[in-house]
């Protein structure tokens, strides 16, 4: 091969490279990517402040963290960041207080909710601390309306259950119809979802779909 032509074929496998690296895809749907599990393990370090009705938290107070995306057990906290709202960044130390599941729950009224076949009923108790230095009231939206990661990573929109976690003994009102903290107060509450029976995920995402943390359930 001449000089001449032994150039131009490696500038034309360059650009065919170049070509290829720039091919890619996103998670399908706009659901938001799942990040495997992994990363350092999740502190566990409990806060301290003062609840929403109450004046701000002491200086002393602690928040403890794992890497936004991280999976999140029972007894363990994260704090995120939620966006931007009321020109300040939203930022919240979520603690995982309990986790609980059945296959039929009554309600207070005495109303029997039954999920679909192969479903169950599962309720988390989750706590919400505004860590944010000052500013607006933030937003528990993020915390209320959780996605479903299969055990493959498959993500879908569990139905609300409609059934009062009260019936499996976690204590607080549902978190969508809790006061929005502000910075340096906290609120705690309940999510109620129909998910299957298989293990998988709670997944919380922010408002333009980015994983935040992700509950792990065990199959049940």
């Amino acid at each position: 091969m001449k000089a001449g032509e032994w150039v131009t074929a490696a500038l034309a496998a360059g650009a065919a490279g170049l070509l290829l690296t720039g091919c890619g895809g996103g998670a399908p749907g706009g659901a938001p990517a799942i990040t495997p599990a992994g990363g350092g393990p999740v502190s566990s370090a409990a806060a301290s402040p003062t609840p929403a009705s109450s004046g701000p938290a002491s200086a002393g107070s602690a928040s403890a963290s794992a890497a936004p995306g991280q999976a999140v057990a029972v007894g363990r906290s994260t704090t995120v960041s939620t966006g931007r709202r009321g020109g300040r960044a939203g930022s919240y130390t979520i603690t995982v207080e309990e986790l609980k599941s059945a296959s039929v729950l009554t309600n207070e009224d005495g109303s029997v909710v039954r999920p679909d076949a192969g479903d169950r009923i599962v309720c988390v108790h989750l706590r919400v601390e505004d860590v944010a230095s000052g500013g607006t009231t933030g937003s528990l939206s993020p915390f209320t309306n959780p996605w479903w990661a299969s055990g493959s990573g498959r993500l879908s929109r569990p139905k609300d259950s409609g059934a009062e976690c009260a019936g499996l003994g976690l204590t607080g009102d549902a978190l969508s119809g809790q006061r929005e903290p502000a910075p340096g107060q906290y609120v705690d509450g309940t999510v109620s979802t129909e998910v299957p029976k298989s293990r998988g995920a709670l997944v919380f995402t922010d408002g333009a779909g980015a994983q935040l943390f992700r509950v792990p359930v065990a199959a049940g």
